[in-house]
């Protein structure tokens, strides 16, 4: 016991190898790894490996890092006061729900999933209720949405997910969501959507 205390004291790490069994990972690997997600005040839940999918997926974003081909964009709109404040508590209440809205990858050894305990939602609020024409109004959303699918995702760090609010009225809201591929599929879509809505509830 005194000597995992120790351990954990000096390594910063309370894992080895053997408990990821489902990958192929050094001890000096595992304890950076470990070490990056302390500094970054989080903690690895679990390893592993990244299927065949994502790994394609990983292999374009480091081969044609501009490309935008699988940055994963929605837009939705709610026709009634969205309370702000209580959605965005619902989108977080679905990163702790869910692991893979809290994973990100490492390809330092092999390809890997790396679940963390913590992850947290990246979003930015737009009013653009001021705009007199819903022309306007679309052509802003327009802009939005070019300027979301010009930023990438870094793989590495958990969240692999955006959102944008867009105020058009008190009660109409568009809300433009933006993932990697690597965590979602179009079979997944509605199952969050509606755990979101749940939450909001």
């Amino acid at each position: 016991l005194e000597h995992c205390k120790e351990r954990w004291s000096i390594k910063g790490s309370s894992h080895t190898p053997s408990d990821f069994s489902s990958v192929n990972i050094s001890t000096q690997h595992l304890v950076a790894l470990e070490e990056s997600a302390k500094n970054s005040d989080n903690e690895i839940l679990q390893l592993y490996p990244a299927n065949s999918l994502q790994q394609g997926f990983i292999y374009h974003a480091l081969s044609q890092p501009t490309d935008d081909a699988y940055r994963v964009q929605l837009l939705y709109d709610y026709h009634f006061a969205l309370d702000v404040e209580k959605y965005l508590a619902a989108w977080q209440a679905c990163i702790e729900e869910y692991p893979i809205l809290r994973t990100a990858f490492n390809w330092e050894e092999d390809i890997i999933q790396v679940i963390y305990k913590k992850g947290k939602l990246q979003y930015k609020l737009h009013d653009i209720s001021d705009l007199t024409t819903q022309q306007l109004r679309d052509q802003r959303i327009i802009e939005i949405q070019q300027e979301d699918r010009m930023q990438g995702f870094d793989l590495t760090k958990p969240t692999l997910l955006r959102i944008h609010i867009i105020k058009q009225s008190t009660e109409y809201y568009t809300v433009l969501k933006s993932d990697h591929h690597s965590i979602s599929d179009g079979w997944s879509l509605p199952i969050l959507l509606d755990r979101l809505h749940q939450h909001y509830q």
